[in-house]
């Protein structure tokens, strides 16, 4: 019997495509167990509602990045470490 894989998704939302997102989401969980599951996106403006619904339904947390800039990538490069 394989052996599952456990894996931690960090996620930059500001460069992924939510069209697609699902479909390479589930791909993941093939792999292994997701057990962290985190989102890092600018949510200044009005979050979408396809977004909305990708995060409740797969169980994301999020995390509000402020500006578009470099803090996005800080923050995926800290909690990576």
């Amino acid at each position: 019997m394989e052996q599952l894989h456990n894996i931690a998704l960090f996620i930059d939302g500001d460069n992924v495509n939510k069209t697609t997102f699902q479909e390479n989401f589930d791909e993941i969980k093939l792999k292994g167990r997701i057990c962290i599951k985190r989102i890092y996106f600018d949510f200044t403006e009005k979050m979408d509602d396809k977004w909305k619904s990708i995060i409740l339904n797969n169980g994301i947390d999020f995390k509000l990045n402020i500006q578009k800039t470099l803090i996005c990538d800080r923050g995926l490069s800290y909690h990576c470490s």
